[in-house]
Order: C-alpha cells, then sequence, then structure tokens
C-alpha cells in the first residue's frame, strides 16, 4: 500500500532568523526571496539587519523565517516576538510605514502562509499576530482563510492616522504636464518660494547620488537635522533619530549588495549653507521619500516644501521611477497629490474569551480610551 504524499505545507521547511549574524550566513537566499516576491526594498536583509538591531534594544525578539521546499527560497516572513505578562505577542520587524509583508512565491502562498502560522501558533504558542500591511496585499485573504478553518480569530480595521496611510504620484507625464495639473495655486505657491528664496540670497538645488559622496551627503544631512525642530523635540525627550541612522546605514548596506537599487539625496543651499534636504530611495520602479527635514531658522521660505518639489521634478526628469511613495500621509503632503492609500491592521488571535477582549482593545484601542479621555473631561467640565 503506497504512503500518502504529504501535504505541501509540510513539505516547506522554516529557518529562523534571531540574529545580524545568521541574517548575513542566509542574505542571499533571503534577498533572492525578496527580490523574486517582492518590490519593498526595506525587505533586503541591508535595510532588516538595522531594523534587527533596533527592535532588539526596545525588548523585542527577531523572529525572520526563510522558508524553503527541496531546498530552494519560496517565501520570507519579516517577524519579530515579544512576551508579555506571560502572553507571547508577534508583529513585523519594519515599522508600519515602510509596509512590511510576507514575500511569498505565488504558486506556494497558501502553503507558506499555513507553515507559518502552524509554527506560530503551535510551535511558538503565541496568542496574538498583530500585523499592519498593505490593504492590496495578495496574502490578506489567505491569512482570514488560514483563521475560519483552524481555531484562530481574524479581525481587521482600515487605517486613518498619519502613518496609516500614505499618499502616491503617478510619474507618467512631463513635469509641466503634471504642474498644469495640480492647478494655478500650485505654480504660483512655488514661484513664491523662489522669489522669496532669490531676495534672501544666492541659492541652489544639487541632487546627489548617494554611493558617489557618501561621507560627504551624509555630514550635510546631519547637520541640518541638528538644525531642525526635531532636534529640539528629541531634546526634550532624550531620543535620537534611529529611523535616519537605519535608512542611512540600510541603504548603505542595500547599494552595495542589490544592482537594482539606487538612493539619492537633493539639497537646498542659501549663501553656501544648506538648509534642507529630501533622501529618496528607488527601487523596481518605485521612489520612496524615505526622510526630509529642514533648518527651522529658514522656515518662512518653506524650503521644506521647495527641497521636496525639487526632488520629485529630478524624478519626473529621470523618468525610471514610475511611482513615487510618501510612506506617510502628512498634511503638507497633500500639495502633490490627492492620492492615498490605506493600510490595514489585522490581528489573529487563539479563540476564547481572554484573546477575545484583548484582542478588541489591541485593534480598537485608541478609539477605545480616546472615548473615555473625552468622557472624562466632558464629566469634569
Amino acid at each position: 500500500m503506497k504512503k500518502p504524499k504529504p501535504r505541501s505545507d509540510e513539505r516547506i521547511s522554516i529557518a529562523p532568523i534571531s540574529s545580524r549574524g545568521r541574517l548575513v550566513d542566509l542574505e542571499d537566499p533571503w534577498n533572492s526571496v525578496v527580490r523574486n516576491c517582492s518590490t519593498n526594498p526595506f525587505l533586503l536583509s541591508g535595510f532588516l539587519s538595522q531594523f534587527m538591531e533596533f527592535r532588539s534594544s526596545e525588548g523585542w525578539r527577531p523572529l525572520l523565517m526563510l522558508l524553503t521546499l527541496d531546498g530552494i527560497g519560496v517565501g520570507a516572513a519579516p517577524l519579530m516576538m515579544k512576551t508579555r505578562f506571560g502572553i507571547r505577542f508577534v508583529m513585523f520587524l519594519p515599522r508600519p510605514y515602510y509596509s512590511p509583508d510576507f514575500a511569498l512565491e505565488a504558486k506556494w502562498r497558501a502553503a507558506c502562509i499555513e507553515r507559518i502560522m502552524d509554527f506560530l501558533f503551535r510551535d511558538l504558542r503565541i496568542v496574538f499576530l498583530d500585523l499592519t500591511m498593505p490593504t492590496e496585499s495578495p496574502n490578506l485573504p489567505v491569512l482570514e482563510a488560514y483563521c475560519a478553518k483552524n481555531p484562530a480569530r481574524f479581525r481587521s480595521r482600515q487605517l486613518r492616522s498619519d502613518a496609516g496611510r500614505h499618499r502616491i504620484v503617478q510619474i507618467c507625464s512631463s513635469w509641466d504636464r503634471y504642474c498644469s495639473s495640480r492647478g494655478h495655486d500650485f505654480k504660483r505657491h512655488i514661484k513664491g518660494i523662489e522669489r522669496g528664496l532669490s531676495h534672501a540670497g544666492s541659492w541652489k538645488i544639487t541632487h546627489v547620488d548617494g554611493p558617489s559622496k557618501e561621507s560627504d551627503v551624509v555630514q550635510r544631512i546631519r547637520d541640518i537635522e541638528r538644525r531642525s525642530w526635531k532636534e529640539h523635540w528629541r531634546s526634550q525627550t532624550r531620543t535620537t533619530d534611529q529611523d535616519l541612522s537605519m535608512i542611512l546605514r540600510g541603504a548603505k548596506c542595500t547599494s552595495e549588495s542589490e544592482p537594482g537599487f539606487g538612493w539619492s539625496t537633493s539639497f537646498l543651499d542659501l549663501d553656501g549653507k544648506a538648509l534642507a534636504y529630501a533622501l529618496l530611495i528607488e527601487y523596481k520602479g518605485v521612489a520612496y521619500l524615505a526622510k526630509t527635514s529642514f533648518d527651522e531658522r529658514s522656515r518662512r521660505l518653506n524650503v521644506g516644501s521647495y527641497v521636496i518639489n525639487e526632488a520629485i521634478h529630478e524624478l519626473f526628469d529621470k523618468a525610471q521611477a514610475k511611482t513615487l511613495d510618501f510612506i506617510t500621509d502628512l498634511p503638507f503632503m497633500k500639495r502633490w497629490t490627492s492620492v492615498r492609500i490605506s493600510r490595514i491592521r489585522i490581528v489573529m488571535s487563539r479563540k476564547g474569551p481572554l484573546p477575545t477582549i484583548i484582542g478588541f482593545l489591541i485593534l480598537h484601542a485608541n478609539d477605545v480610551f480616546g472615548r473615555i479621555w473625552r468622557l472624562v473631561h466632558i464629566r469634569q467640565a
């Protein structure tokens, strides 16, 4: 009598990665999977290595998983885990505004997700999986289907916060046509900034490829950051700009190993002094506005808006990227586009009264505590 063939998910092996050294060992197969299954540069090992170091400092345990079938990479899961009050939580390693997701071969998507979920819920005995991911992710319906046929609960919610949405510009025309589509006020605003800069002194815009003058670029960026409004906030909260450090180091590492990856920085100089910058990352036809800032003393000149505008102008002129992703949805970004995309937050948990209550609070914490806060203040008034 023939033995039954193993299920496809049983044939898939998982190589857990919890240290930067282990990620270095598996860098080639990991990046190969991401390259084949994703367009997100922040899932490449150069960036994940930085995220791992930072998240570890916050008490999280990195839990990356490389999935292989007969020795060939078919999936990558960039996760992290923490135990709170005896309850194990798992989230994506990159921050939500980097649009993290599972990178999976389409043919093996369902089998990979089943293998990942079984490993998390059965082997590691986690209680909650809290993921923020793109609304258009093909993994969403598969995750929901897993919960439908297993003892797990699935909840989801569209996000409406600045970090929960991101604005998009489609680069599909000439720069002049794009400016015309933004209306007369847009062009008048830009011309007004240029007149103000000309009255203030001699100014120029420069675009620098990241790797070409890396040390000079990094120094100029940090000089601007030290004179920005963020520095005052950082000194008050006694924090450092970890995101900037991770982006700069991650971009450097990735540009050395990934041929299709690039990064560049646009600077606005006034009388020989850099006042503002916009750092862009480009990968597979998408440009990301990764970081931007300006000298607080030049706020009245709108140098921050102008350097972003010129960085976008450069993208249109180069005509290599087809999309600009602002990563977040801050109010000033509506000047360049009205198109914004929501991310979705899902919470998967074990079934039972306590996980149900905690899962609801995780997903709706802002609403619940916001309503309590308003009720307290109304009664006090």
